[in-house]
């Protein structure tokens, strides 16, 4: 059962770990004689004036309840006080704590939580009275480094408060971090802690902080994570589910629409190379190949066994995988956890059986899988060849195996190597994908949907695993299941479920987008474009507009538009009207009706990609018949006139002369985004996994 602590007891645990508290001294609530020998022998060793506090389980909010009392100038005066807020709050109160004045300065919040899905997290904040009214919070988990705990106040919207605002004192970044870091070895200390609030810690005239009030709340399961198995041997699991030789449909089926022929046209369509084995018991023949009765009668070897069968037929198929000597399976059945208790434990004795017989299971619910590269394809519904990239994308939702592949497939704008539909992940899960996906040399990018967490801890090492070789693309929905909490806990209150996720995700490494478009946006930029040196970027648009529009992004998603060198100025001029201001944004209109389309967007774009000032270029592109223009000629020597520097594009209008300019700017490696503040938050999720990797050493 969740419980604060006494303040005395939490204070002198806190102390000792290091936490800057401002000093107090208790008082008997309950002895009227001992509380007078105690302020009497108090004297003048805390000095006047000082503030009186209130203690006990029920006043964990003591400025809403009245159980603090300032600007107490004598003894006299501190003995009447006190008997006034015992008469108050009667039992309530258990002890009184007295404390001097501390010197008003900027407020902050920190606090330690044991979330049960990822573990310990530190939070810091703005603090006072109001810091649930308006969050302003920024959190890591805990343990990390001190240049993480150093970052986290410029992170605050409110940063600015802290920075010497209108003569305050400015809060010193490393005293600041040594205080969270003794807040986090505080908790780490005692398991049975649940959450740690130091609300207000007021910024001191040295730039230190000092903590005027806390409250520790204990109780609760402690955090367990199972640990994570060598990225190796997680790869080495799940390589067969995409690069098997030979395939087992179980429910093979002649039926049109039905899921087991649905499966072999797939395979026939993508043109799988490898040995397809139909089973069903009622069936000689399925589209033309022999069918077997069991997995057994096969007497090949085989790869990969592909389930879609009734949900009580699952766990005698595990058997006949065993007889067969199948080590991987995947169960595209529904009706397990997804529908309710009963599936549930059927669910449990699959996955159980399966891990004692050594059998790696994907799914259940798994709508299948995509290898792009060797057409072995696993889904249940019918999907077209999608073109060659280096983009892996999985998750939870049978949509990676059925309607995005036809989307690639239809638009053509984009690549992929490969797709998964993990489904419930009973047996093979996120973290053991991650570590194949991390180990294969020819992924190039992972795109990644999560629903449920539940060991947060894992997930996140092997995302971070990942993302020192790779860029990783995260879209999350859901929240995590935090579990009771004290209801007086700040930072129980402030470090709500996906706040925690977006922190652990950052701390990965990972870029998180808000849906699926983005995803795919972001993962096709990683995908074709060298990363960014820097955040500064070069534009150049054919409309006023687009320069306005991306500035605002730039504003909104942390990129700069720094002023162009003189000699990339003295470049445009060259070409440009005399009257038209050279600035960065590029507004090319009045250089198009001098020397055309096509060479002004060729010149000018050269000149801005080459100043070193640029670190990458967003070229704004209207279709009308004045802009018409042949991409190679226009933006082909971009890349190797500055080699690392990214270039993409943003398009209006939709015609067909609009399509082969984007087609033609694609071949050339330039991203088109239908806006440019959707380029502009492509390049901003490059930029900060480039500052991830550079920060890291990577």
């Amino acid at each position: 059962m969740l419980a604060p602590l006494p303040g005395q007891q939490a204070a002198e645990a806190l102390r000792a770990a290091g936490v800057p508290l401002v000093r107090a001294v208790e008082l008997s609530a309950h002895e009227p004689e001992l509380r007078a020998r105690q302020i009497r022998e108090l004297g003048d060793q805390l000095g006047w004036p000082v503030a009186l506090k209130a203690d006990g389980p029920s006043l964990s909010h003591r400025s809403e309840r009245g159980a603090v009392v300032l600007g107490i100038a004598s003894t006299s005066e501190l003995e009447r006080q006190a008997q006034a807020l015992i008469h108050r709050l009667g039992p309530e109160v258990h002890s009184l704590q007295v404390q001097p004045l501390v010197r008003p300065g900027p407020e902050l919040l920190a606090g330690w939580l044991r979330d049960p899905t990822f573990g310990p997290v530190l939070l810091l904040g703005r603090g006072g009275v109001t810091a649930e009214a308006d969050p302003d919070v920024t959190m890591r988990l805990w343990p990390c480094p001190l240049a993480e705990l150093e970052a986290m106040l410029g992170e605050l919207r409110g940063r600015a408060l802290f920075q010497g605002f209108r003569g305050m004192p400015p809060v010193d970044p490393g005293r600041l971090a040594l205080a969270l870091e003794a807040l986090g070895m505080a908790g780490q200390a005692h398991p049975a802690w649940q959450s740690v609030d130091l609300n207000p810690l007021i910024v001191q005239p040295d730039g230190g902080v000092l903590a005027v009030d806390h409250l520790v709340v204990a109780g609760g399961a402690p955090f367990t994570s199972r640990p994570l198995d060598p990225i190796h041997t997680r790869a080495a699991r799940v390589a067969p589910f995409f690069q098997g030789r030979s395939v087992a449909v179980v429910g093979a089926s002649n039926a049109p629409g039905k899921a087991g022929g649905v499966i072999l046209k797939n395979l026939e369509r993508l043109g799988f190379s490898g040995r397809i084995h139909p089973v069903n018991p009622r069936q000689e023949q399925v589209l033309g190949l022999p069918c077997y009765p069991t997995l057994a009668a096969i007497g090949q070897p085989v790869d990969l066994a592909v389930g879609v069968i009734p949900r009580e037929a699952c766990l005698p198929l595990v058997e006949d995988c065993h007889a067969a000597g199948v080590g991987h399976l995947i169960i595209s059945t529904a009706g397990f956890s997804d529908q309710g208790p009963e599936g549930a434990e059927l669910e449990r004795r699959v996955a159980e059986r399966c891990a004692e017989l050594g059998i790696a299971l994907m799914g259940p619910n798994s709508i299948g899988t995509l290898e792009v590269s060797t057409g072995l394809v696993t889904s249940l519904a019918s999907v077209e060849p999608v073109p060659a990239g280096g983009g892996a994308y999985f998750g939870q939702t049978g949509l990676f195996a059925s309607c995005f592949p036809r989307w690639f497939a239809a638009t053509g704008r984009q690549g992929a190597l490969r797709f998964a539909s993990i489904g419930n992940k009973a047996g093979v899960d996120e973290t053991d994908l991650l570590g194949f996906l991390a180990d294969d040399p020819a992924v190039r990018t992972v795109g990644m949907y999560v629903e449920g967490v539940t060991e947060g801890r894992r997930l996140v090492q092997a995302l971070a695993e990942t993302s020192a070789r790779k860029p990783v693309v995260v879209l999350k929905s859901g929240r995590t299941a935090m579990g009771a909490r004290a209801a007086a806990s700040h930072t129980g209150a402030l470090a709500a479920d996906d706040r925690i996720a977006s922190a652990a995700l950052r701390q990965a490494g990972c870029v998180r987008v808000q849906s699926f478009p983005e995803l795919f946006d972001q993962a096709r930029a990683f995908d074709v474009l060298p990363l960014p040196r820097g955040a500064r970027l070069g534009v150049v648009s054919i409309t006023g507009v687009g320069c306005v529009l991306t500035a605002d992004a730039c504003g909104l998603h942390g990129l700069e538009l720094p002023p162009l060198a003189p000699a990339t100025v003295d470049r445009i001029r060259a070409v440009a009207p005399a009257w038209a201001p050279v600035r960065n944004p590029v507004d090319m209109w009045s250089t198009i009706e001098r020397v055309g389309s096509q060479e002004a967007y060729r010149l000018l774009c050269e000149a801005v990609i080459q100043d070193p000032s640029i670190d990458a270029m967003l070229i704004i592109h209207i279709t009308i018949p004045e802009s018409r223009l042949d991409p190679q000629a226009a933006f082909g020597r971009l890349g190797a006139l500055a080699p690392g520097k990214p270039v993409v594009g943003a398009m209006f209008g939709d015609e067909p002369a609009a399509h082969e300019i984007r087609t033609g700017m694609e071949r050339l490696g330039i991203p088109v985004f239908d806006d440019p503040g959707q380029a502009v938050r492509v390049l901003a999720g490059m930029v900060e996994y480039a500052r991830y990797r550079e920060q890291s050493r990577l």
